[in-house]
């Protein structure tokens, strides 16, 4: 029984499991444009959590693209940048970003960590859960 086992783990490491640079990008163009509809699928579900905000059960793609919209409409980004992203395990990866923004008609800049995991579902990476956390000021 245990060899069975370990040739099944052994053939499931040795399937290439797609990089998450594209995921990645595409996440970092998602907070740069606004548009959120690429990164998220629709019919999917997502676990979404703003600062400031009560966290969202996991609701559709759609909404969660949305709300971060909408989390983002009134705002000027002065950059947002790819932290680092991760393969944790087998069919399970990690993206960190960092955005630096203000709200309009404010001048304070305001600094946010972005993580996302994502899953390796039918051989392409989806966003499962989007974090945003309101970093502290830097001094």
């Amino acid at each position: 029984m245990t060899f069975h086992v370990l040739t099944a783990v052994a053939l499931a490491l040795s399937v290439p499991t797609p990089e998450l640079t594209p995921v990645a990008a595409a996440a970092r163009e998602a907070f740069t444009t606004r548009d959120f509809t690429r990164l998220l699928e629709p019919r999917r579900s997502v676990r979404l959590a703003l600062p400031g905000r009560p966290a969202l059960p996991v609701i559709g793609g759609a909404a969660a693209a949305a709300t971060l919209q909408a989390f983002t409409r009134r705002t000027e980004d002065r950059e947002v940048t790819l932290v680092r992203s991760a393969l944790v395990e087998a069919r399970y990866g990690y993206i960190e970003l960092t955005r630096i923004f203000r709200v309009l008609g404010t001048q304070q800049w305001q600094r946010d960590r972005i993580l996302l995991s994502a899953v390796l579902d039918g051989g392409r990476w989806r966003v499962a859960e989007v974090l945003i956390v309101a970093a502290p000021e830097e001094r």
